[in-house]
């Protein structure tokens, strides 16, 4: 039972990011743009998964489309009342969270270099 529900909170956590990778591209972000920015965020999974993810949030109705070019970007649907949600102050609250994870696993790898330097 924790396995799963350690699978799709890391789930949640991979969209939630993707969401905020899209809006913050001003417009649109490939499937390659988003891989890597996830990669940056320690998030490791291929590009097929992130297309899977992508068309997984638009058919359960996450105001996200891909705008068919080639390469196909992927958007923000500003039309759709949820993208409001999607980017609102939730979605700010949840990326600054991100920040500041970041900044203490950074602070905790540095004590820990410090350390081990100490020894």
């Amino acid at each position: 039972m924790g396995l799963h529900n350690n699978h799709a909170a890391s789930k949640l956590k991979r969209i939630l990011t993707i969401i905020c990778v899209i809006k913050d591209a001003k417009g649109r972000a490939s499937v390659k743009e988003i891989d890597t920015r996830l990669k940056g965020y320690g998030i490791v999974v291929s590009m097929r998964t992130v297309q899977r993810d992508l068309q997984s949030m638009q058919e359960h109705g996450v105001p996200v489309y891909g705008d068919n070019c080639n390469p196909q970007g992927w958007c923000i649907d500003t039309k759709n009342p949820l993208s409001r949600v999607v980017g609102g102050r939730a979605m700010d609250r949840y990326r600054l969270q991100r920040l500041a994870d970041k900044k203490v696993e950074r602070e905790e790898a540095k004590n820990y270099q410090n350390k081990q330097l100490n020894s």
